[in-house]
């Protein structure tokens, strides 16, 4: 019976995990919460546990919430081989890559929104591949995934109800390009999504978090929506051209990921401000909680960022004036 359902898993997946739920649509965002991006997400993880542990900092593998070394005892010897199967395929094909540039995963992605993980007989590899796996997914592991997904999306959708009006026009004043009002951004929520919890690719815009991802949660994940979603081609493209026109004033080369900085602390402070505004304390910020407004490269930008970025996001002044006085600031720093 086991092999007719693993051989007819297509046939017998959930709705969510060909097409995605309803949407639950609030502010620019658009939430879903798709079976098979969750199951793809969690074979990426557990093949980078299994390939990195003990070679990375821990923290850059994320919880799977079981050992990934052994293989779970509810399964049967055939759904164990096709499980461990599905694994190793992802060692030898995506631990690799980055998931936020690479071509595969963004395909593989858009063949599992469009609902291709239903198509019988497949001929693409990584889509036969979830195929196989799906039934076991979605016995064992789905109902407490989804359980977490949901908990998260009910606890993240209220405060980006009461805070994306203001954070919004903050970040269209900052970056020079608003977010569009007719569209909003497509959110996949899952178990577990890249090493750091959450990216964003393409064109169109999609946006992937991790639910279970212990830096994500609460006031956090508010902030790092609108971080995620200033790496759109909506509004990067702003950011990197008013960066590089700041250096370009100063006759230097823009230093590499100082725009990367720019838009934690732009994002960071922003939702800092319109939480004070509500009377919500937001002490630190998602780069300075995780350690990343401190470390090697980025501690000096981020000061430079708190002495002439940030009252600009206040309200004060010019952003092209700010970005130039930042970038000059910085260039002297960097002197010394």
């Amino acid at each position: 019976m086991r092999l007719i359902r693993s051989f007819f898993a297509c046939l017998i997946l959930s709705p969510s995990a060909s097409v995605a739920s309803q949407p639950v649509t609030v502010g620019h965002f658009a939430f879903y919460i798709d079976e098979g991006i969750s199951l793809h997400h969690y074979l990426h993880q557990w093949a980078r546990r299994l390939e990195l542990d003990g070679k990375i900092q821990p923290r850059l593998l994320p919880d799977l919430g079981l050992d990934p070394h052994e293989t779970p005892a509810e399964l049967d010897e055939i759904e164990q081989r096709t499980w461990t199967a599905a694994i190793n395929h992802y060692r030898e094909n995506f631990t690799g890559q980055n998931l936020v540039f690479s071509e595969r995963n963004n395909k593989l992605l858009d063949r599992i929104r469009a609902g291709d993980l239903k198509s019988i007989g497949s001929r693409d590899p990584d889509l036969h591949l979830l195929q196989s796996v799906a039934a076991i997914y979605h016995d064992y592991w789905w109902p407490e995934h989804r359980a977490t997904i949901e908990k998260y999306m009910a606890k993240l959708v209220p405060l980006i109800r009461e805070h994306d009006t203001c954070i919004a026009n903050g970040l269209a004043r900052a970056y020079g390009a608003p977010l569009p009002d007719d569209q909003q951004t497509r959110v996949d929520l899952a178990f577990v999504a890249n090493w750091t919890g959450a990216y964003t690719t393409g064109d169109p815009v999609v946006i992937h978090l991790a639910a279970s991802d212990p830096d994500l949660q609460g006031l956090l994940g508010l902030e790092l929506m609108y971080h995620e979603v200033s790496h759109s081609t909506w509004t990067e493209p702003a950011l990197t051209e008013l960066v590089e026109r700041a250096f370009a004033s100063i006759d230097e080369t823009t230093p590499r990921r100082f725009w990367h900085v720019v838009i934690f602390n732009t994002t960071g402070s922003l939702t800092q401000q319109c939480l004070a505004e509500a009377r919500i304390e937001y002490h630190r910020r998602y780069a300075e909680l995780t350690g990343l407004a401190s470390r090697d490269g980025w501690r000096e930008v981020w000061q430079v960022l708190e002495t002439h970025w940030v009252p600009f996001l206040a309200g004060e002044g010019d952003g092209r004036e700010a970005a130039m006085r930042a970038a000059a600031s910085a260039f002297q720093d960097a002197a010394q």
